[in-house]
């Protein structure tokens, strides 16, 4: 769940808040109200599929008993986030009302949120191959282990990678980088793992992110990911061969760090601290420790990624967030972090295991002004949209990290899938 620190107390009296907005994907400056929801993606032609998510004051958002959307073409949903479609083309307005625990409502409406165009739609960045219906599927049972694949398997046409992501990463795949992914000679099929996507965990693990694993990204989701689903994230819509290639990201929630104490850490715990998204990446303990959750024991993502030597995994950064949404000491612990992933953890990894299966893309320090600029700093730029209340990084944005990022010339992708396939 996307979460956003605010002002805010529940009052015992119905409360309704009308905010007309010219974006689903646009959402409030801090202090603005406790309630925001958001659309991804917002605009294409008819058919649209559009993921409706609710965001909020964690305080608050406890105290909601129920949901109501009004999509504005005549349909609703009773559900807290939701997929609704769009089948004619039109302009739309989207409107949210919560029950609260002490009877009061909230309304929230976001004017011409959802502008669905005429035509076919093109081939886009989130059209994937057809997931296997329930009769065809193969069991959980006869799922492959997690383990390096075959000499050859899935490499006759190129390799397939998956993006496990949110709003922010369907805005940037839109903005060109699927394009430039898919047209890497060393790339055949881009898939994702995204809102409403369901994973089966791997054979003996538990089911931890359930019922619908692609709705959960946030820092402390990881270790469940690659402990209790990456055979299953391998093979999530291949028609052939594996995902050699993970990307994963956190949004920018994620970039709200709290504190930044010295302690061992949690690496289950929600809690948005260093120490505890530091402990999701190594063991205090240091390597072949594990941690005990549920019954099960789960391993640091270092040792996950050393026992999988021949998949590349990219762990982007979660991007920084809005000046609304943050201030200088959060945004700092934010920076802290991901130097820390970059500068310590990534060559440590590389050091130590002699791999070069793992890369680590610093989208937070593309996209944040720098530590020492003079006002903002560590926070989302406002060339890239800092300015405008909304943390999803603009299109300028997007671009500028395509570049970088996939079709530049020295591209991280390039680099990283150079040395992931450099023979000794």
């Amino acid at each position: 769940m996307h979460t956003h620190k605010s002002a805010y107390s529940v009052l015992g009296l119905a409360v309704v808040l009308l905010w007309a907005m010219a974006s689903c994907g646009a959402h409030g400056a801090a202090g603005a109200g406790a309630l925001d929801f958001y659309g991804a993606p917002d605009t294409g032609p008819a058919p649209l599929e559009v993921h409706f998510h609710y965001s909020g004051d964690e305080a608050f958002i406890q105290t909601v008993t129920g949901w109501q959307w009004d999509f504005g073409d005549g349909a609703s949903s009773a559900d807290d986030f939701t997929t609704h479609e769009y089948a004619s083309p039109g302009t739309y307005t989207v409107k949210l009302t919560v029950t609260l625990s002490g009877g009061g409502t909230q309304t929230l409406t976001k004017q011409e949120c959802v502008k669905v165009t005429s035509g076919s739609a093109p081939e886009s960045a989130t059209e994937q191959p057809a997931e296997p219906t329930e009769e065809s599927a193969e069991p959980p049972t006869e799922a492959p282990p997690a383990e390096a694949p075959a000499e050859g398997e899935g490499q006759d046409e190129g390799e397939d990678v998956v993006f496990i992501h949110h709003s922010c990463g369907e805005n940037w795949l839109n903005s060109g980088l699927h394009d430039a992914l898919v047209a890497k000679d060393y790339i055949d099929e881009r898939n994702d793992i995204t809102y409403g996507v369901d994973v089966e965990p791997d054979p003996g693990r538990p089911d931890t992110l359930g019922p619908v694993p692609g709705e959960l990204t946030d820092m402390h989701q990881w270790i469940l990911w690659f402990n209790d689903y990456l055979g299953s994230v391998r093979k999530h819509g291949c028609a052939d061969g594996v995902n050699r290639i993970i990307l994963f990201k956190s949004c920018f929630p994620n970039s709200h760090v709290e504190a930044g104490d010295s302690s061992a850490g949690d690496p289950f715990s929600d809690w948005k601290m260093l120490a505890n998204y530091r402990a999701v990446y190594r063991h205090p303990g240091g390597s072949g420790q594990t941690y005990e959750h549920e019954g099960h024991a789960y391993h640091a993502l270092e040792d996950v990624f050393a026992q999988h030597p021949d998949t590349l995994f990219i762990a982007v950064t979660a991007p920084p967030e809005c000046w609304a949404e943050t201030d200088k000491q959060i945004a700092a612990n934010a920076r802290a972090f991901n130097t820390w992933l970059t500068k310590e953890w990534w060559p440590g990894y590389t050091k130590a295991t002699g791999l070069h299966n793992v890369a680590v893309f610093d989208w937070f320090d593309l996209l944040a002004a720098p530590p020492n600029a003079g006002a903002h700093a560590n926070q989302l730029r406002a060339e890239f949209g800092g300015n405008a209340g909304d943390s999803h990084p603009n299109d300028v944005a997007n671009a500028q990290s395509t570049r970088v990022f996939a079709s530049g010339p020295g591209n991280f992708i390039d680099r990283a899938w150079a040395e992931f396939t450099k023979r000794p």
